[in-house]
């Protein structure tokens, strides 16, 4: 039957292909390998990767949806937020971050708070070895966003609401990234790790108001440093 063939082996390999191709490009944009503003050329991408024009085609359209690229004289570029549009994402971060760390104060297991715990104590450790080590700047803050990333997913996870998680995810996609970790400091990046302890430490205790209000001055705090830089 053609639906069981190689027709649908080959809409699955295009698939496969659309989204290898995607998650490299959202790689590079959210690395600053792309940059803001940066043009994406179909021909060239599709030269470049040795594929069709087709799965890049696809690629782009799913990272306009994602509000990371922008349509510009008949090509795509990286799209450039302004600082308004970075307050109104730090505003809306605040209010859901704040929210799920209030539900996950209330919803954890003490397993899922054991496992969350665990997993940043590890992963703090590693970027002190690599500051111990002296290791190349650029390595340490990019390992400094990844530990961010995955601690404000994992808290995110355990207020039980998967909405929430999925919310919170996207918007830091647009927001959050090593481009705009490039205007913090080193200091500063690791200073975070203090409010993390704080958050931990109030989901641990069942304290929703302490955990809500520690995570969202976290996040303005952090819109306030972006602030001053882009000034």
């Amino acid at each position: 039957m053609p639906g069981e063939g190689g027709v649908g082996r080959s809409g699955r390999s295009r698939n496969t292909r659309s989204d290898e191709v995607y998650a490299g490009l959202r790689r590079d944009i959210l690395r600053g390998v792309i940059r803001p503003n940066d043009r994406l050329i179909e021909t060239d991408i599709a030269e470049r990767l040795g594929v069709s024009r087709t799965p890049v085609r696809e690629a782009l359209q799913r990272l306009a949806a994602d509000g990371l690229i922008v349509s510009s004289r008949r090509a795509w570029s990286v799209y450039q937020h302004s600082l308004a549009e970075i307050r109104q994402l730090y505003e809306a971060r605040a209010a859901l971050e704040g929210y799920a760390a209030r539900l996950a104060a209330t919803r954890r297991s003490d397993a899922e708070l054991e496992r969350l715990t665990s997993r940043y104590r590890k992963s703090v450790e590693a970027i002190e070895q690599l500051d111990r080590e002296s290791a190349d700047p650029e390595t340490i803050q990019r390992e400094i966003v990844n530990v961010n990333d995955v601690f404000h997913d994992d808290v995110s996870r355990s207020a039980g609401n998967p909405w929430i998680l999925e919310l919170i995810q996207r918007s830091r996609s647009v927001y959050f990234n090593y481009e705009m970790a490039r205007l913090y400091s080193r200091e500063e990046l690791l200073e975070a790790f203090s409010d993390h302890d704080r958050i931990l430490d109030a989901i641990r205790e069942g304290d929703a108001d302490r955990a809500e209000q520690i995570a969202r001055k976290h996040v303005e705090d952090g819109f306030r440093v972006l602030r001053d830089r882009m000034i």
